[in-house]
């Protein structure tokens, strides 16, 4: 049985990194140039709003589907949560932890802000939103 869910859109603004000009400390010879500052680009995601927790903790995005999640929740049920969680935390990321690092240091290089939520980008093969959020509702129905 599929169960239909609930999608709101969210938009963010984000800087164009081609729009991003770095200024050097010689103004004259900049001096007759205008510099535009950097542009945003508003981007569209959908929420999943049975699964966008209120006092959520972090973003995780799937596609262009996002999921506002407690990292506490994931990370007790998943030992790959913990290490992207945990690694993502240190101060020092080049300490090696077992799991499969590499690839959750590629997730936490490309991490995002929305607010002051990291956003961690998750792209599998053969894993979607869809999936995702049916294990998630599977956990809540657990407890």
């Amino acid at each position: 049985m599929s169960r239909k869910r609930k999608y709101a859109e969210e938009s963010t603004d984000t800087e164009d990194e081609d729009s991003v000009h770095s200024q050097t400390g010689d103004s004259m010879d900049n001096e007759d140039e205008d510099s535009d500052p950097p542009t945003k680009t508003r981007r569209t995601y959908l929420k999943l709003e049975d699964q966008w927790a209120p006092d959520g903790n972090v973003v995780l995005q799937l596609g262009e589907i996002r999921f506002k999640v407690h990292s506490s929740r994931l990370a007790k049920e998943s030992a790959w949560f913990l290490c992207l969680f945990e690694r993502s935390a240190m101060s020092d990321p080049a300490t090696k932890m077992s799991g499969d690092w590499e690839e959750i240091d590629a997730i936490i290089r490309n991490k995002t802000y929305m607010d002051t939520l990291d956003v961690f980008v998750l792209e599998y093969e053969g894993a979607d939103a869809e999936d995702f959020a049916a294990l998630l509702t599977a956990m809540d129905s657990e407890m």
